[in-house]
């Protein structure tokens, strides 16, 4: 009995000391040696302390890296166990407080700071998912966490983290541990609060993962890319179940959902939203081999509001990619059909998308454009040479109300080549579209080339517009546009004859007209900073317009025309307009000259013009012709009129002689016909002349009633051939009619058959005759206004200038 108790009390006491021993020499051994340790294991510099030890928990701190970056810090680790759980490999929980590990992002990829490269990846060596533990653990728990991420350019940002690991474990089989499920449940706070939970469950063959993740407030994320994202909010939810082999080679029965509710992003004048009863919702269903999608809710506002639904499939293990949808907005008469494919294989990767319509009918504030059926396809190919797209369009037709316009057929194609070693890479195309219609006529055509250099943003165009008309006009344009200095244009057209056939029904000359001209223009118009400006100058040479029926002619029209501030259009001032010749039934006009400017609103301001006629010339002094104008007044001030070619032209025929008239024609101009008002001419004193009326049946209707028949036929046969002194013509338009009224005063050039009987002239056959003084008043009424009724034609000619 003795024997027992000693050996008992020796066990005990034997205990004691190695308890001691355990708790006292322990901590040291495994604070010195563990450096020694990490490195073995490639962990480059660290430390751990053992802070307490226990039979039921064990305290530990230190940190992992390098001496000049940190890895890992873990300042507490509590791992709680009992002796029984100890002895069967088994760990009941871990307790991670305050730990902080930091990540540098480099080039886009990810790796845990201060650690070397092959403690991040074994090369050549695939685990795929890790299904055996050597030691059971049931629970990992993390309080107040950090995960710091640094870049180059930027401060560090750090993300605190909550939350736990639960593992379920088979018993031990050959010294090793199974995993039957893991479950994952992080929270994250500012910046970006989330929530995940991550469940992996394991059968025979493979992992089922069943994912849930949320962020109550995506304001976050500008922090993480303040130069993509100026204004997000919104909420965030995905929800994901799938399965994946041990191998990590694939998955399988995936369905997975995200939502984003009260979504709100902008950049630049692109808006996109979603609505709490509406949010935007991505849904993807099958595998690796297989995938569908569906996108419903996309509603972007840049201009308009546009929403989009999108479906389709992703065969991931093959590369390809397709799918179909709609595109809407409150414009459109029906959403817009959408339609892509992609492929990538070894080498290169395509992608084609397309989009068409049926016809829409879209409202402006200016009225509605109308459109035919239309499809955009492009096609991008990349390959390691570099990306190579190319694109058309088709829109059989486009109209517009206001103004009148129909398009046909618009066609367009583009090319875009890679820069390579002997090519810098260009993006070329054009465009065509075979017929301009307006008011109901087809106008022209136009075809256009542009080109982009890869190197540069500036895009290049040229083409022109040829006119449908029997005799074409042709207009060449060339340009740039880049988004510094926006629009640059130049345009003109060579000399080329304009006529009838030239010109466009809706330009609507008088009847009967007949025009025809060289013109040649040039100019040039940019848009810059929001503000068009544009020049452009017209030559007009050899030009003539007839109309025979109404005898009128004017010949020998040439002017230069220039206009500085274009879209006003208002023309430089003092603009020269020559012509040879005016011919109006009898009425001759030659050498004019006319200095005008066309204003802004339309009206043409005359500001001097001269002319030659009969053997003077004639001046005008300012007037304003406006579009709505019913008639304009202006005044002709005479020189050196031949007085004989006057009353010839003004209708008084077979009349000749010699003398000159002066003085003023007041003269009033409307569709109604030409006026003279009160208007005078006369000769010039001290200067008499001979005039010859050979037309007397005129003269004895024009003469006032005279109570002798001799004297009336003595009259009329002096001014036969008329010496005057002095004479005086008075203009007035008095209904239909013009009155010419003639004062003469003078004598017969040679004695006439007459003499003198009681006072009274009569007619003698015998003796040389006689030169009786004459002063007579004759009054001519002339059919004036039917003459000059060309007010309507042209007040129509200004109204379409």
């Amino acid at each position: 009995m003795k024997r027992f108790l000693i050996i008992t009390a020796t066990i005990i006491l034997f205990l004691l000391i190695c308890h001691t021993l355990l708790f006292t020499v322990l901590p040291y051994a495994v604070t010195t040696s563990s450096p020694q340790l990490l490195q073995k294991i490639y962990m480059g510099h660290g430390e751990v302390r053992v802070d307490s030890f226990s039979l039921t928990r064990t305290v530990i701190s230190g940190f992992l890296g390098t001496q000049e970056q940190s890895a890992l810090s873990f300042p507490r680790v509590e791992i709680h166990y009992s002796p029984k759980q100890i002895a069967q490999a088994k760990i009941d929980s871990i307790q991670v407080e305050g730990a902080v590990v930091n990540f540098d992002l480099t080039n886009g990829q990810l790796r845990i700071r201060g650690l070397p490269p092959a403690a991040d990846k074994q090369k050549g060596k695939d685990t795929g998912i890790i299904t055996t533990l050597p030691v059971s653990i049931g629970e990992i728990r993390f309080l107040h966490c950090r995960a710091i991420f640094h870049t180059a350019d930027k401060p560090p940002l750090p993300f605190s983290l909550n939350g736990s690991i639960r593992i379920k474990t088979t018993d031990r089989i050959n010294g090793s541990y199974h995993i039957e499920e893991l479950s994952v449940d992080l929270d994250t706070d500012n910046p970006l609060p989330a929530a995940l939970s991550l469940i992996l469950k394991k059968n025979e063959k493979h992992v089922q993962v069943h994912l849930a993740a949320s962020m109550a407030d995506l304001n976050g994320l500008q922090r993480l890319a303040p130069q993509v994202v100026s204004s997000l909010n919104g909420q965030v939810e995905l929800r994901a179940k799938f399965e994946v082999p041990e191998s990590l080679t694939g998955f399988d029965q995936l369905s997975a959902s995200l939502s984003l509710k009260e979504l709100n992003f902008q950049k630049g004048g692109v808006h996109i939203q979603s609505s709490e009863d509406e949010p935007l919702v991505v849904h993807f269903n099958g595998s690796d081999k297989k995938l569908e999608y569906s996108i419903s809710g996309l509603e972007i506002t840049a201009s308009q509001v546009v929403s989009a639904q999108l479906n389709g499939t992703i065969q991931p293990r093959r590369g390809l990619l397709e799918g179909t949808g709609t595109i809407g907005s409150d414009l459109l008469t029906e959403p817009l059909r959408l339609k892509f494919n992609g492929n990538n294989g070894s080498g290169q990767s395509t992608l084609a998308v397309s989009l068409s319509s049926n016809r829409q009918q879209i409202p402006l504030s200016t009225g509605t454009v109308r459109t035919g059926p239309f499809t955009a396809t492009t096609q991008l190919i990349r390959t390691p040479e570099g990306l190579t797209a190319t694109g058309s369009l088709q829109l059989e037709r486009l109209q517009t109300d206001q103004p009148e316009l129909d398009i046909g057929l618009i066609e367009t194609t583009f090319t875009h080549t890679p820069e390579t070693e002997n090519n810098m890479g260009v993006t070329a195309g054009k465009i065509s579209v075979p017929s301009i219609t307006y008011q109901g006529e087809d106008l022209a055509e136009t075809t256009m080339q542009f080109t982009v250099p890869n190197a540069t943003s500036r895009l290049q165009f040229g083409g022109s517009v040829t006119g449908h008309q029997e005799s074409p006009v042709r207009i060449l344009f060339s340009g740039s546009y880049d988004p510094i200095n926006e629009l640059t244009l130049t345009y003109g057209m060579e000399n080329t004859e304009i006529n009838n056939n030239s010109l466009p029904a809706f330009t609507a000359l008088p009847d009967g007209t007949d025009i025809s001209a060289e013109v040649s223009a040039s100019g040039i118009f940019s848009f810059t900073g929001g503000t068009p400006k544009g020049s452009l100058q017209l030559k007009l040479q050899n030009g003539s317009v007839r109309q025979e029926e109404k005898n009128i002619s004017v010949n020998g029209i040439a002017t230069e025309l220039a206009f500085d501030n274009l879209p006003h259009t208002g023309s430089r001032k003092s603009q020269l307009l020559t012509l040879d010749s005016i011919d109006i039934n009898t009425i001759h006009i030659n050498k004019g000259s006319i200095s005008y400017q066309l204003e802004s609103d339309g009206s043409l301001f005359i500001e001097k013009s001269r002319f030659g006629w009969c053997g003077g010339k004639v001046e005008i002094g300012s007037t304003r012709i406006t579009p709505k104008s019913e008639a304009f007044t202006t005044t002709l001030y005479c020189d050196r009129l031949q007085f004989a070619e006057l009353l010839t032209q003004l209708g008084i025929s077979d009349t000749d002689g010699d003398g000159s008239l002066n003085g003023r024609l007041p003269v009033e101009y409307s569709k109604n016909g030409l006026f003279f008002d009160d208007g005078f001419l006369f000769s010039t004193p001290g200067n008499s002349g001979i005039v010859r009326f050979n037309n007397t049946d005129m003269l004895q209707q024009s003469l006032p009633d005279m109570s002798q028949a001799a004297y009336l036929d003595y009259s009329i046969q002096a001014l036969e051939n008329f010496s005057y002194n002095w004479t005086k013509l008075t203009f007035k338009s008095i209904d239909e009619d013009l009155l010419i009224r003639m004062q003469i005063d003078g004598k017969p050039a040679i004695p006439l058959p007459y003499g003198y009987k009681n006072g009274h002239l009569v007619k003698k056959t015998e003796g040389s005759g006689i030169q009786h003084p004459l002063r007579l008043d004759i009054n001519f009424h002339l059919p004036f206004r039917e003459m000059f009724k060309y007010g309507q034609n042209l007040q129509k000619i200004l109204e379409n200038m």
